[in-house]
């Protein structure tokens, strides 16, 4: 009889590798809204977030929406102004063309696609939920 060892770091050490060579990737290059750095679940862990990075040419506010299937579903935030963006983005929809909205405070602006696989593997992970835009207004459900 043998025993077989396997070893797997560490979730946090992961993490801190993919978030080192994310930043690296963008320290590298020439990233702008037009043209930014996209890292899909890029702390490992959620399948239904990203994270977004540009520079701009002066410290600006940038705000984000990521657009959903109908308008009353976007999510929107405002970051504080900053040249160097690194902007997380959660609220993607699984097994979906995500669309999100990248806008300079009085600036330019870019709509990005974030593709996102069935991270459910084709099951049903809500199975009802009652509510309406009006009862909700600007606050959200997230479920886990």
């Amino acid at each position: 009889m043998s025993v077989k060892y396997s070893f797997e770091d560490h979730i946090i050490n992961r993490q801190y590798e993919a978030e080192q060579a994310m930043l690296a990737k963008f320290e590298a290059g020439n990233y702008t809204i037009a043209n930014p750095l996209v890292t899909y679940n890029a702390y490992l862990v959620n399948p239904l977030s990203a994270v977004v990075c540009f520079n701009t040419e002066k410290e600006t506010a940038v705000t984000v929406t990521v657009l959903g299937k109908t308008p009353q579903g976007n999510i929107s935030h405002t970051f504080p102004k900053a040249k160097k963006h690194v902007l997380p983005i959660v609220g993607l929809y699984s097994d979906y063309q995500n669309r999100v909205e990248i806008r300079a405070y009085r600036g330019e602006s870019n709509i990005i696609t974030i593709d996102v696989p069935d991270v459910f593997d084709g099951k049903e992970v809500i199975y009802s939920m009652d509510t309406t835009p009006e009862y909700l207004q600007d606050n959200i459900i997230l479920v886990s």
